[in-house]
């Protein structure tokens, strides 16, 4: 399940797109059903495989039942579905989590590619020499050194 959650992120989320926390990812993604067909799909058909695992995981048939989805259900095979249903939800936050951690920043919320800004090119100041000869030296020099 956790590779068909990764290939549902890769096909519908973009990666400039602003997902906060695992729960948007989550919300993103399954805004068109995509993450509950996943965990349909992954519901046992079979009476036989879900009797077996009915042994070990009954009591998430017990939290579908305290959670109102199997309310009318009398079939005990169906009840087992809703509990694996349960089951599989719990597991497609978990994964759903780790992906999160595990492709933010690189399959979305990447910051948008800026362009580096280039520095304009400054022409260097250019200084004349001037000779001061004479007066007009003596003047120079009085005026800048003696205070």
């Amino acid at each position: 399940m956790k590779d068909e959650l990764k290939e549902l992120i890769t096909d519908n989320i973009d990666k400039h797109d602003d997902i906060q926390d695992s729960h948007d990812l989550y919300e993103s993604l399954d805004y068109s059903g995509g993450v509950h067909e996943i965990i349909d799909s992954h519901i046992d058909i079979y009476n036989y495989d879900l009797r077996q695992w009915a042994v070990d995981n009954y009591n998430f048939i017990e939290d579908a039942m305290d959670e109102g989805l199997a309310e009318g259900v009398t079939d005990f095979h169906k009840l087992i579905q809703c509990g694996q249903y349960v089951a599989l939800t719990q597991d497609a936050w978990q994964y759903m989590e780790e992906l999160f951690n595990e492709y933010n920043g690189k399959l979305f919320n990447t910051a948008p590619e800026v362009e580096p800004e280039v520095e304009p090119e400054v022409e260097p100041v250019k200084y004349e020499t001037v000779l001061l000869e004479g007066a007009e030296r003596d003047e120079y020099i009085k005026a800048r050194f003696n205070k």
